[in-house]
């Protein structure tokens, strides 16, 4: 809780930098301040405002060849924080579990180890192709004594993008900044190009075929046969790239993903997330809530209705009909824990009789979800579990009863 604590606090302090304060802990930063601002255009000062933050923020030394890219700090804190927040929702004894992850195309920087590192106590195998980024991120990850953490792989552009753990423990999951483009034109062409400073990485870091698309497409296509880990995410620089990827996920019948979009001043980023899994994550982590395309949504993981009964009233009409429909259930605080093995709220089930063979109960049907009462709504979240039609049903029978209840 305490990591979790600390970790919010520098993501608001490095959200709503004050550069002047910045520069008074850094001194190398003064330089480069013009009326307490910072030119992004210049590569100069994008590279000691990163290296600023890392090490007062992170106490992170950063070497980075002027020829490769200049990570942007803020927005990889927050692709972080929310794989942190993904697993914490969908693992259910988060505090004690190893976490490790797989960066694919780490870059010189090797930033998100380095930062996952120090802001969760992650682990990971860190891989790249290009041999000069390689050796600068082999650097950085030593110059920071992080090497017990922090594994590095040197690939080949052919080979797979889902390595091994050297010690065979399995990803708990993957991270990804994909190169955007798929040509130099793309680059020239794209009307949110982003300033000379950021865009100066080598043709590896930029440039990849088919462009980030592709890229994300072939983990995908590989992440087929890596089921056992947890959470498979992309952080994607252009919108339209999610129409084509979930239009993917749909095809291979998956339907545990999410979109989640980060923003940093101007500029605003996508992480699609996708699992395998049958844990499902809090809504809020999967469904922007003003999202200009609605239709490339996953199923809401979190179902509210209205309720004009007092807290106490809404957890006794619960139990009672947990109780009569013979749901499994349990309270802790103000939520109630359920699960449910068989779909015994249905109009076919109460007919057939409450109690269904163990032979005939399906774990298609299976689900765990947890209810709670919050200033007069109820509120039925999602939490593990393959079928969504099952939940929703279930969902619905419940808010039904409090519509009785309240008429009666």
């Amino acid at each position: 809780m305490s990591t979790a604590l600390t970790a919010a606090s520098k993501l608001d302090s490095i959200l709503h930098l004050d550069f002047q304060k910045l520069s008074q802990e850094y001194p190398p930063l003064q330089h480069f301040l013009q009326e307490g601002h910072i030119d992004f255009w210049d590569q100069g000062a994008v590279l000691t405002l990163a290296k600023a933050i890392l090490k007062v923020y992170f106490s992170l030394e950063l070497s980075l060849p002027k020829n490769r890219l200049c990570p942007m700090v803020p927005n990889r804190v927050l692709y972080l924080d929310y794989i942190e927040s993904l697993l914490q929702s969908t693992i259910v004894d988060f505090d004690n579990e190893k976490v490790i992850g797989l960066d694919i195309g780490t870059g010189a920087s090797c930033i998100y180890p380095l930062l996952g590192c120090k802001l969760y106590s992650f682990n990971f195998l860190a891989t790249e192709i290009d041999s000069s980024s390689y050796d600068a991120a082999c650097s950085n990850v030593m110059n920071n004594r992080l090497e017990d953490k922090i594994k590095l792989e040197h690939r080949c552009e052919a080979a797979s993008f889902l390595s091994r753990y050297p010690s065979g423990q399995e990803f708990t999951f993957v991270i990804c900044n994909p190169p955007f483009y798929g040509s130099n034109e793309e680059i020239f062409n794209n009307k949110d190009r982003l300033p000379n400073s950021i865009c100066s990485g080598s043709k590896n870091e930029m440039i990849t075929q088919g462009g980030e698309v592709e890229f994300a497409r072939r983990i995908l296509q590989e992440s087929k046969c890596r089921r056992e880990i947890l959470w498979f995410t992309c952080l994607l620089g252009k919108k339209s790239s999610l129409a084509d990827l979930i239009h993917d996920l749909r095809d291979e019948k998956i339907d545990n993903y999410g979109i989640y979009e980060i923003h940093v001043g101007k500029t605003k980023r996508w992480i699609l997330s996708w699992s395998f899994s049958r844990r499902r994550p809090l809504n809020h982590l999967i469904r922007p809530a003003f999202f200009s395309l609605p239709k490339l949504l996953p199923r809401k993981t979190l179902y509210e209705w209205d309720v004009s009964i007092n807290n106490q009233t809404f957890f006794e009409v619960l139990d009672g009909f947990l109780d009569s429909m013979n749901v499994e259930h349990s309270r802790y605080h103000e939520k109630v824990a359920i699960f449910s093995n068989g779909i015994s709220w249905s109009r076919k089930a109460r007919r057939t009789g409450k109690h269904q063979n163990p032979s005939q109960i399906s774990m298609e049907d299976s689900f765990r979800c947890t209810i709670s009462y919050d200033n007069f709504k109820g509120q039925c979240c999602w939490k593990e579990g393959k079928d969504y039609l099952v939940y929703e049903s279930f969902c619905s029978t419940l808010h039904r009863k409090y519509k009785e209840s309240s008429s009666s």
